[in-house]
């Protein structure tokens, strides 16, 4: 959450990210709920494949937010593929999540659950991420 007068790292950045949103805390105090304080905001991404996902800034100064994909899955902005393969690798080797490179622009990273499979785009020249895509799991059908 940022308060609503603080402006994060990454609304800043030129050219703006793409499907960049927040929630207005306010309008989530009502109901039988959380009681959230109302001078904050929540940052989300919405990626052209529809799938959002929570986003985080960073103290790093080379970074300046992170996708929470599912987990202990930080994807960094900005990053290329190959970028976000060695930040994200360490974390999948520890916690035993699988982790590909997929072409010239993508990973393909599988947690434990059949809804935790995603494909990640990147836009290489201007590292960031172009797409997210939740891929959906089917076992196998026995006859």
């Amino acid at each position: 959450m940022i308060p609503k007068n603080v402006f994060a790292t990454f609304e800043l950045v030129q050219p703006p990210l793409e499907g960049l949103f927040f929630w207005d805390t306010k309008y989530l105090t009502s109901g039988d709920g959380p009681v959230w304080n109302p001078d904050f905001k929540i940052p989300f991404i919405i990626f052209p494949s529809g799938l959002s996902c929570n986003l985080y800034g960073s103290l790093n100064s080379s970074d300046f937010a992170f996708v929470h994909l599912f987990e202990f899955v930080e994807i960094p902005i900005p990053a290329s593929r190959d970028a976000a393969y060695r930040r994200i690798l360490p974390t999948c080797e520890e916690y035993r999540y699988s982790i590909e490179k997929w072409f010239d622009d993508a990973l393909i990273i599988e947690g434990y659950e059949p809804d935790e499979i995603f494909l990640l785009i990147f836009d290489n020249k201007n590292r960031r991420i172009k797409d997210i895509v939740q891929i959906e799991f089917s076992p196998p059908v026995e006859d």
